[in-house]
């Protein structure tokens, strides 16, 4: 059966997210959680990425994951290979929801920075409301436009991020 998850992407400051997307499958942190950090540097490399607009943020995680879920799975002699499908629109497992859904097994917090800084991400297991930390990768971007914010902000979200993972509450 497959890990499902949501995405929640909220504006600075707001208690309603503005997109929430669904992902049929990987939804644990190791796996969920990284890729959202991989999304955000890759996205450090636009001009403009947009890390301040929650709706814009969660398009593009739309596309970033349709990318990776347009392939195609076959086994061969015991072996599996992957094959990317000719239109990338051909995808399933990710979609955009109204609302959360109740068959999810974790729950993503994506907080969007005010100030053009990376956005926060905080997993929450949905069976028993828990934090669960997400392994961060470092550095999170090799970009010099970035590079700063990352000494200072990332390490503040990242400081953030571990003090609410491991509180009490």
């Amino acid at each position: 059966m497959s890990t499902r998850a949501t995405i929640h992407f909220y504006d600075l400051g707001c208690e309603k997210p503005e997109s929430i997307i669904f992902r049929h499958t990987d939804g644990y942190p190791k796996e969920t959680g990284v890729d959202l950090y991989k999304f955000f540097q890759r996205l450090s490399k636009l001009n403009d990425p947009r890390f301040h607009d929650a709706s814009m943020l969660a398009a593009r995680y739309v596309v970033y994951l349709a990318e990776q879920f347009a392939t195609d799975y076959k086994e061969k002699n015991g072996k599996w290979t992957e094959t990317p499908k000719k239109d990338r629109l051909d995808f399933l497992s990710v979609r955009v929801l109204p609302m959360d859904t109740c068959d999810t097994a974790f729950r993503y917090i994506v907080r969007c920075g005010g100030t053009g800084g990376f956005p926060t991400v905080e997993c929450i297991d949905t069976t028993d409301g828990k934090r669960v930390p997400i392994p961060l990768p470092k550095p999170i971007t090799k970009n010099p436009k970035y590079r700063a914010l990352e000494d200072e902000e990332v390490a503040s979200a990242r400081a953030a991020h571990e003090a609410r993972v491991h509180r009490k509450d």
